[in-house]
């Protein structure tokens, strides 16, 4: 990437992978420290064949959390004209869901019925692109350090962002509630760094806190919000509901 300070590895290298994964590598030492799971920073620039010696490596140190930073639809991504099997089950458990990111800014800022209806139809198309286990693996995100902050991109409105955290989205559709820390507190801040702010300590947002830390309990409390279906009802331009359920439960957000 043009960093002079940065060494440039050739990833494809034995004794590289053998650094990384092999028995006494690096993703060893600190899984046996007990890190839960990792996070890679730009998958796509790694090879497959080393995303698979990763993933084997640690199911070997019974560690099951493989995290890839992926911006797209990742079911059908390509690289340098390759197919990238993230969905076979060997390499990644999961990715960066900026896809549902995507969904929900649509959504929120859709100007008529058709714009809805598109935003609805992208998330759809993920829930069905992705397996199951994939697809509730993923963080869902509505803001991370590459992009603005979710309260700057909806003009500053809380009652959108509450919206964008759960009522509808970030805490209901399927995957991992991720949350970059100050969005819960109305931090706000254009793309990096401006992005990067500090906690607003003293400053934050009472009405945001309490929305995420009740619908925080609120997923706790209702399982069918991690692992149930996921649907949604078109009734008229702003008027929309996701549907989570399983044979037993049903739960409605509009």
């Amino acid at each position: 990437m043009g960093g002079t300070t940065l060494p440039e590895v050739n990833k494809s290298n034995a004794d590289y992978h053998n650094f990384i994964c092999g028995p006494d590598g690096v993703l060893a030492k600190w899984t046996r420290m007990h890190v839960d799971g990792w996070r890679l920073d730009v998958a796509d620039e790694l090879p497959m064949p080393l995303l698979r010696e990763i993933r084997e490596r640690l199911q070997n140190e019974d560690c099951h959390v493989l995290i890839g930073e992926v911006w797209e639809d990742a079911s059908h991504k390509f690289v340098n004209s390759e197919f990238r099997t993230y969905m076979a089950g060997d390499n990644l458990t999961g990715t960066m869901n900026y896809p549902v990111r995507n969904f929900i800014v649509s959504l929120l800022q859709a100007n008529n019925e058709t714009e809805e209806v598109a935003a609805l139809n992208d998330l759809e198309k993920l829930v069905e692109n992705y397996p199951k286990a994939f697809l509730e693996n993923c963080l869902n995100n509505i803001g991370t350090h590459d992009t603005a902050r979710i309260k700057t991109v909806l003009g500053g409105d809380e009652q959108l962002v509450a919206l964008a955290f759960g009522l509808l989205f970030l805490f209901s559709v399927p995957g991992v509630p991720y949350i970059y820390y100050g969005d819960e507190a109305g931090l706000e801040g254009d793309k990096d760094p401006d992005n990067r702010r500090y906690f607003p300590w003293g400053k934050e947002s009472d009405f945001l806190e309490k929305e995420v830390k009740e619908l925080a309990h609120w997923r706790r409390e209702n399982r069918v919000l991690v692992d149930g279906k996921v649907g949604y009802v078109k009734i008229d331009y702003g008027i929309n509901a996701l549907v989570r359920y399983n044979q037993r439960e049903l739960v409605i957000y509009c």
